[in-house]
């Protein structure tokens, strides 16, 4: 076998190996890491906002990490805010730690709609993933001028019922998905504290 030949195996091999760490292997972690922009973990104002009579503080939030997907939300400040799984997306706690959510997006296929997926795709996994799922409430509404469809729901975790509140918000590319979850006993203090969160969505590059 020629030299030529040996380095253009050497080549293919070399290329097929990086292809594997990058898509299979540890370094997978490393291409979706990239897509994570800081900024968007970073604060930009705060506002004072008037909710049941006591004055609460928002921080908003700009994510930067998806382009065309550029979104601004509103978020307590006492809340402990991190990067969700995926770029995009958030994971938010609440102090009283019974109260948590998920902010993000979500890819809608381009032959379906955003409410024919949520009612024949998302909601029946939900209701095989979530223990005794049980509908609250579904209605088309919108958010900062967007079609958008609120699912709520009950369910239940160890010994206690949540509420999950999940709104679905139509875009140009992804959907955006606000989801905001807290015991039963809790729901009607925290109803207008998830209503400010839901408002406060807009996207960035309509």
């Amino acid at each position: 076998m020629n030299k030529k030949v040996v380095f253009i195996l050497f080549l293919a091999i070399s290329a097929l190996s990086i292809l594997y760490l990058y898509s299979f292997g540890p370094m997978a972690g490393i291409r979706t890491a990239k897509n994570f922009n800081p900024a968007s973990l970073r604060p930009s104002t705060s506002a004072n906002l008037n909710i049941a009579n006591k004055n609460e503080i928002f921080n908003t939030y700009h994510n930067k990490d998806v382009k065309e997907n550029y979104y601004t939300i509103q978020i307590p400040k006492d809340w402990l805010v991190n990067a969700g799984k995926d770029p995009g997306s958030y994971n938010v706690t609440a102090t009283n730690s019974s109260t948590n959510g998920w902010i993000g997006l979500m890819d809608v296929p381009d032959n379906s709609t955003l409410e024919l997926y949520i009612l024949s795709q998302d909601e029946p996994k939900l209701k095989k993933s979530a223990t005794a799922y049980t509908r609250v409430n579904y209605e088309k509404t919108t958010v900062s001028g967007n079609d958008a469809y609120e699912l709520s729901y009950t369910s239940i975790s160890g010994n206690d019922t949540y509420h999950t509140i999940r709104v679905y918000i139509a875009g140009q590319d992804h959907a955006g998905l606000i989801v905001l979850s807290s015991k039963q006993q809790n729901i009607k203090n925290m109803q207008q504290i998830f209503d400010t969160i839901i408002k406060s969505f807009s996207w960035e590059n309509k």
